[in-house]
């Protein structure tokens, strides 16, 4: 799943939200990464980093654990 994201040159807003969820929702944290750097590329450092410390703010103690191990 994470080449094809990898490979194309931007992704559609629409995919922003469930790979953030993605990301923290993943029980395992070595495949947080799979989701967390197609949202790099194609959305922007400071754009993913936000949503996850929104997380860490605002979501329960799973989503809080999950964006940290994202």
């Amino acid at each position: 799943m994470r080449k094809p994201l990898l490979e194309r040159e931007g992704l559609p807003e629409e995919l922003f939200a469930p790979l953030m969820a993605a990301a923290v929702y993943d029980p395992d944290p070595s495949f947080c990464r799979w989701f967390v750097e197609p949202a790099l590329y194609a959305f922007g450092r400071r754009r993913v980093l936000s949503a996850l410390v929104d997380r860490l703010r605002t979501g329960t103690d799973a989503e809080r654990a999950g964006a940290v191990r994202a």
